[in-house]
């Protein structure tokens, strides 16, 4: 099963063993929490960092700087801290465009204010997390890609933190 697996990743990436690059990049993220039916939308700036172990795929952290809160029935709500891990996976590039896929598991703390009759408090989310992307490789500065994406960082039945990125990144 694990080289059933394996091959599987080799295959989405290209079957290229050789790259070892590290790059690095900042996310404008438009959250969407979802909690009972209803939406909050703070903003926040994600920080990343990756090491492309072969061709297509790479291990990436990704921490997040409040940008932003938003509010829902007298409530305050804004993404405190968020941390996470991920597998990243990428296809080749076609014509300067390339999709990844991101595996892997995050922490997040959403931090809730209101009247003092409502609830106060951080709540802790962590759990497996997942998103996609499409990246474009710059014309002349071919270092440098950007990346619209869309991550989902934790979801319950009656709550879901996701967020639409779009980014740039740079490869060493």
């Amino acid at each position: 099963m694990k080289s059933l697996i394996f091959s599987s990743m080799l295959a989405f990436s290209g079957a290229s063993l050789a790259a070892n690059e590290m790059y690095v990049g900042v996310d404008y993220a438009y959250n969407n929490f979802e909690i009972a039916n209803e939406k909050v939308n703070p903003n926040a700036v994600y920080v990343k960092a990756g090491y492309e172990f072969f061709e297509g795929i790479a291990l990436e952290g990704q921490v997040a700087v409040s940008g932003g809160d938003d509010d829902l029935y007298r409530m305050n709500f804004e993404l405190d801290k968020s941390y996470s891990v991920f597998g990243r996976f990428e296809s080749p590039a076609s014509y300067g465009f390339s999709a990844d896929i991101l595996l892997g598991w995050s922490w997040n703390e959403l931090a809730v204010s209101g009247p003092e009759e409502t609830y106060n408090g951080i709540d802790s989310y962590d759990g497996f997390a997942w998103g996609v992307g499409i990246n474009q490789q710059i014309p002349h500065f071919e270092d440098v890609k950007v990346r619209l994406g869309y991550q989902v960082l934790h979801s319950e039945t009656d709550f879901k933190l996701a967020n639409y990125t779009l980014g740039v990144s740079y490869i060493f």
